[in-house]
């Protein structure tokens, strides 16, 4: 049954470190955002990209989703260069997955 629920229904990683440069499948690579939506049979135009890196963001932006920055981990220093402009755009930054699970939520 459908709901109107985010789903977090799969996990993925790349398979190797991300600093490898010939990593097909590594961020920010839309390789793994394919896979899942291939796997789960999603709908690709409501999909959103959540991430603490500016390669997350750089993989919603090459698949075609809108991608949300979450200042945890490492996305406080990924927003200020979001912020400085020197990374691809966030449709939002938020403090953290919550926030970014409300934010999706609220824009359906």
């Amino acid at each position: 049954m459908a709901t109107n629920r985010p789903s977090t229904a799969s996990c993925s990683r790349a398979p190797v470190h991300p600093d490898l440069a010939d990593d097909q499948d590594a961020k920010p690579s839309p390789v793994l955002l394919e896979r899942a939506v291939a796997l789960l049979a999603l709908d690709r135009n409501r999909a959103w990209m959540v991430g603490d890196r500016t390669s997350d963001l750089e993989a919603g932006v090459r698949f075609g989703c809108p991608g949300i920055l979450v200042r945890t981990g490492l996305g406080g220093e990924a927003a200020a260069k979001v912020a400085a402009g020197a990374g691809p755009a966030a449709a939002a930054v938020v403090d953290d997955l919550a926030a970014a699970a409300a934010l999706i939520r609220a824009r359906r």
